[in-house]
């Protein structure tokens, strides 16, 4: 009983599974390059994600050989702001994601089956604004590059180096939960309103989580129009009683 008694007085913990990131997504020259050579930030970072088994790329206006760095042309016609290129540059990765437990979760499952990585775990790194906009329309993470991305990004520095404001970048700081955000992110606008995460379009979803309508050119009566009869008796259960 004594044995019992210590073993359930004894503090517990509780283990959270960490997710890694799955593709690290750098976009423009700026956010790359200094002058002619990778930012020590930038190389820094792609080393450090390569030792733990993500993949990085760079999209350019047009490919480039660069050291360390694999570049990609800009894999659609349409210019930034453009979830649809961060997207298709995602889908064009294959990757073997970890198992159960996470890369240091507290258990280890069978091996899944390779697909793209997951639009919620990529870290896209942008030093500009647009580039910020389209990540987060993807629902993916925005990692601002120089000032003026409080609004549009994540979390932002003034170089990935430290050289600018002292705070440096590091690839474990971009796990989920980790040391800039708790959960995984959901396509959301510039508002924070959900949205089209090929096309940032914003979009509206009735109380059940169905997509209802394109939120940019929605009214009430068209709203109205499109709920089930649930959603009905829901929404008037909840208006209040006619004076």
């Amino acid at each position: 009983m004594l044995a019992l008694y210590l073993l359930c007085r004894a503090p517990m913990t509780m283990l959270r599974n960490r997710d890694r990131p799955e593709l690290l997504l750098f976009v423009g020259r700026e956010t790359v390059l200094d002058g002619r050579d990778l930012c020590p930030g930038v190389a820094r970072i792609v080393d450090e994600a390569r030792g733990a088994g993500t993949p990085a790329v760079w999209l350019a206006d047009e490919a480039s050989p660069t050291r360390g760095l694999e570049s990609v042309g800009w894999p659609c016609e349409d210019p930034l702001p453009c979830p649809r290129a961060l997207q298709l540059a995602r889908e064009s990765m294959v990757i073997e994601p970890d198992a159960f437990g996470g890369s240091d979760g507290f258990g280890r499952g069978r091996t899944p089956a390779k697909r793209p990585p997951l639009a919620a775990r990529c870290v896209v790194f942008s030093a500009s604004r647009d580039g910020c906009v389209a990540a987060r329309s993807a629902g993916m993470r925005a990692v601002g590059v120089g000032q003026g991305f409080e609004d549009v990004s994540d979390v932002f520095f003034g170089d990935l180096d430290g050289t600018d404001d002292g705070w440096a970048c590091d690839f474990d700081d971009l796990y989920t939960p980790g040391s800039y955000w708790i959960n995984p992110p959901v396509p959301r606008t510039v508002d924070g309103n959900h949205c089209d995460p090929y096309t940032g379009a914003g979009v509206a979803y009735s109380a059940f989580g169905d997509r209802i309508v394109d939120a940019a050119a929605a009214s009430s009566d068209d709203i109205d129009d499109q709920l089930t009869d649930a959603e009905r008796a829901i929404l008037s259960d909840l208006s209040p009683p006619p004076e």
